[in-house]
C-alpha cells in the first residue's frame, strides 16, 4: 500500500507543479504593434467623426514638424481643414499601413489612406513610445494623391 502511494505521488507531484508553474506565467499585453494600430484605429475613427480631440489623441506633446509646427499648431490647422470643409465627409483606409521599427522605442507608419472633399492622398507618422507606454506621433508625412 505505501509504495503505491509513493508511486502515485511521484506521478502526480510533476503534474502539478507544470500545471502550477504554467498557470503563474504573467500573461502578456499586446505588442507594440498592437498598440499602435489601436492608436490608427482611433485616429481613423477621429478623423471620420471630425472629432478633433480624437485625432489629436495620437500626438505626442514632443510633436514637431517643419510644415505643420508643434502639437499647438497641428491642432489649428486640422480645426481649419474641418472648418473650410477640407475634411468633410473623410474617409480612412488602414488596409495597406506598414509598421518599420527603427529602433526599441520608434516605428515609421506609412500608407494610411485618406479621402475627404479635399481629394485623397496617403499619411504617415513617425511614432515614439512614451514613457505612460502609449505610441504617439512625432511626425507626420502626407502625399496628396490626384
Amino acid at each position: 500500500m505505501k509504495r503505491t502511494t509513493w508511486m502515485l505521488a511521484w506521478t502526480i507531484l510533476p503534474v502539478l507543479v507544470v500545471a502550477a508553474i504554467g498557470c503563474s506565467t504573467t500573461p502578456k499585453g499586446p505588442s507594440d504593434e498592437e498598440i499602435i494600430r489601436g492608436a490608427l484605429g482611433q485616429l481613423k475613427t477621429g478623423l471620420e467623426t471630425g472629432n478633433i480631440d480624437q485625432i489629436m489623441s495620437i500626438f505626442s506633446e514632443q510633436f514637431r514638424d517643419p510644415d505643420m509646427g508643434d502639437k499647438a499648431r497641428l491642432r489649428r490647422e486640422i480645426q481649419s481643414y474641418y472648418a473650410d470643409g477640407d475634411l468633410k465627409n473623410a474617409k480612412v483606409s488602414l488596409e495597406t499601413i506598414t509598421l518599420a521599427k527603427t529602433d526599441a522605442t520608434t516605428y515609421n507608419v506609412d500608407g494610411i489612406k485618406l479621402q475627404a472633399n479635399f481629394g485623397r492622398g496617403t499619411l504617415g507618422f513617425t511614432m515614439t513610445k512614451e514613457a505612460d507606454g502609449a505610441w504617439r506621433a512625432v511626425r507626420v508625412r502626407f502625399a496628396e494623391s490626384y
